[in-house]
C-alpha cells in the first residue's frame, strides 16, 4: 500500500486513462499509430505493441541516465492525458517499456503531440527510474498563460518504506525538460505511520504564467501498539513549501530559495 496522497488545490483536473493501443486516440489516429510515432519500429502484434528497433530516449535527467533497451521491445502499458499546452489542446503519452535482460533499469516515454489538427509529435524523452512509474495525480497543473505543467510519479515501496519521486515537466522552445523532483518518503512500522503528502497551488486563470507553491506535509501517527522495545512516534506534522516563479529570460519556471533542501535533509537521515 502506498501512503503519500496527492491532492491538487485550484489546479487542473486532468483524467487519465490506460489506453487500449488499437482504440481511437484523435482524429482517427489509434494510440498505437501515436507510439509509433513517438517510437519508430513500434507495431501491433497480437492486441499489444511492439517495437522492433532498439529504443534508446533521451533521459529528462540527462545523458548520465539514459538507458537503450535492445529490439523487440514489450509495451507494457500506455497512459493518456489530454492537456493544454501553449493554449493549445496536446495529448501526452506515457508508454511504460519492457525492460529486457540486459536493461540497467526500466523505460518509460514521455510523449506530447499537439493534436489542434492532424496529430504531431511535439518531442519525447524518458521519465522512468523506478518499478512503478505513471501520471501523478492530477497529471498537469495548469499555471496561467495557457500554460500547464505535466507530473509524473515514480515510486516504489520495500520493507515498510515506501518512496514516490514526482517528476514536474514542462515545455521548453519544443523540448520537454525537468523543472524539479519532489522526493518523497514514508513508512509503516512499529512505532507507527510516518507518511508524507504533496499538494499544489496555482492560479490556473491567470493571464500569464503565474508563481505557483508545492507542499509537502510530514505527518507522523503513533503505533496503539507498539512493538517491544520501539517508542511509538508521537503525533504531529511538519510543512516543507517550494515556490516556483516564472523566469521570462530563460522562459522556464525555477525554485525560488533552497527548494527541497530541507526536505531532502530530513528525509536522507531516514534512509
Amino acid at each position: 500500500m502506498w501512503f503519500a496522497a496527492a491532492l491538487a488545490v485550484q489546479a487542473q483536473e486532468v483524467q487519465t486513462a490506460l489506453a487500449n493501443p488499437e482504440a481511437e486516440a484523435v482524429a482517427g489516429v489509434s494510440y498505437a499509430d501515436l507510439v509509433a510515432m513517438a517510437l519508430p519500429g513500434a507495431h501491433l502484434a497480437d492486441g499489444t505493441v511492439v517495437v522492433d528497433r532498439d529504443v534508446a530516449l533521451p533521459h529528462i535527467e540527462g545523458e548520465d541516465f539514459a538507458i537503450t533497451l535492445t529490439a523487440p521491445v514489450g509495451v507494457n502499458s500506455i497512459e493518456a492525458a489530454k492537456v493544454s499546452v501553449d493554449g493549445r489542446p496536446h495529448l501526452a503519452l506515457l508508454i511504460d517499456l519492457a525492460e529486457g535482460d540486459d536493461a540497467a533499469g526500466p523505460v518509460a516515454g514521455l510523449a506530447l503531440f499537439g493534436i489542434a489538427g492532424e496529430p504531431k509529435l511535439v518531442d519525447v524523452v524518458d521519465v522512468g527510474f523506478d518499478r512503478m512509474v505513471s501520471f501523478a495525480e492530477p497529471a498537469s497543473l495548469a499555471v496561467g498563460g495557457g500554460q500547464s505543467l505535466l507530473l509524473v510519479s515514480n515510486q516504489h515501496g520495500n520493507a515498510g518504506q515506501f518512496y514516490d519521486a514526482t517528476s514536474i515537466v514542462e515545455l521548453v522552445e519544443g523540448k520537454l525538460t525537468l523543472v524539479d523532483m519532489v522526493m518523497m518518503l514514508s513508512d509503516l512500522g512499529c512505532a507507527g505511520s510516518r507518511t508524507q503528502s504533496v499538494a499544489y497551488e496555482t492560479d490556473g486563470a491567470a493571464e500569464t504564467p503565474a508563481p505557483f507553491e508545492i507542499k509537502v506535509t510530514d505527518k507522523t501517527e503513533g503505533s496503539t501498539a507498539p512493538c517491544e522495545g520501539t517508542e511509538a512516534y508521537e503525533p504531529g506534522a511538519a510543512n516543507y513549501a517550494v515556490t516556483y516563479a516564472w523566469d521570462e529570460g530563460a522562459s522556464r519556471y525555477v525554485a525560488e530559495g533552497d527548494g527541497w533542501a530541507a526536505l531532502d535533509e530530513v528525509n536522507g537521515e531516514r534512509y
